[in-house]
């Protein structure tokens, strides 16, 4: 496209740090609403002209600006926002139905389900499920036709392991790096890291100083030194 820059609207900012030579992504001001997360995958490369000029407003602060130029306010987007209608009648256009099976773990049938991706990892509304205690979304196995669940405290991981890692920063300076965190996804809080372990076979496990609830595979895991974003990666596996 010939741009010099490319400008986003997510709520981050993008910050120089003379000490790791890098430019790095930094969570926006306001907790709850910034989108750092969301750009744990972008390639290292494009930091160098990315602009993120909404990193330092709260976002009732955008909407009233906006709305000073004229421009409508519907409401806020709670699910994906680009495209029509919401994610489960969007995804069954092109995957149809894929009928399955509620097991608890050991493999007793709960219930029934007409589409795998109606669900993800620690949801509890909208199973469909009677049963004499609450039950969870443990695990999804499509391929198998079943989804496995259980009670809350089976959600609950202290290692979380990662592949197919995104750095922003040299690899070799993240162990040495204070006040690692990782966040698992977007509407969880970072958790501290307790130690970190760092497999030749570009596999990033980390230890936590607690649990943190419903790590899901498949989903982004954000590396964090305070504030600052390092990169991610797809979280593959997660152990009590």
């Amino acid at each position: 496209m010939k741009a010099d820059f490319v400008a986003t609207g997510h709520y981050a900012s993008v910050k120089f740090f003379p000490e790791l030579k890098a430019n790095l992504i930094v969570r926006g001001v306001e907790e709850g609403k910034e989108q750092s997360y969301f750009l744990a995958l972008v390639e290292k490369r494009v930091l160098e002209f990315l602009l993120l000029p909404l990193g330092k407003f709260a976002k009732k602060e955008v909407v009233e600006r906006a709305k000073g130029l004229g421009f409508k306010w519907f409401k806020e987007s709670q699910d994906v926002c680009f495209v029509e209608g919401d994610r489960v009648s969007f995804l069954k256009r092109f995957i149809g139905e894929s009928p399955g099976v509620f097991v608890l773990e050991d493999g007793r049938v709960v219930g029934k389900y007409k589409e795998h991706y109606r669900y993800t990892v620690g949801q509890r509304r909208g199973l469909g499920i009677s049963w004499k205690e609450k039950l969870y979304v443990l695990r999804i196995e499509p391929e198998k036709g079943r989804i496995v669940v259980g009670s809350k405290d089976r959600l609950e991981k202290r290692v979380v392991c990662l592949k197919n890692l995104n750095w922003h920063v040299l690899p070799s300076l993240v162990q040495d790096l204070k006040n690692l965190k990782i966040q698992v996804r977007y509407r969880s809080h970072a958790q501290n890291v307790e130690y970190v372990k760092y497999f030749t076979n570009e596999i990033f496990c980390v230890k936590l100083r607690k649990t943190v609830s419903a790590p899901a595979e498949g989903q982004v895991g954000a590396i964090y030194s305070g504030t600052v974003l390092l990169g991610g990666g797809e979280i593959f596996s997660s152990e009590e």
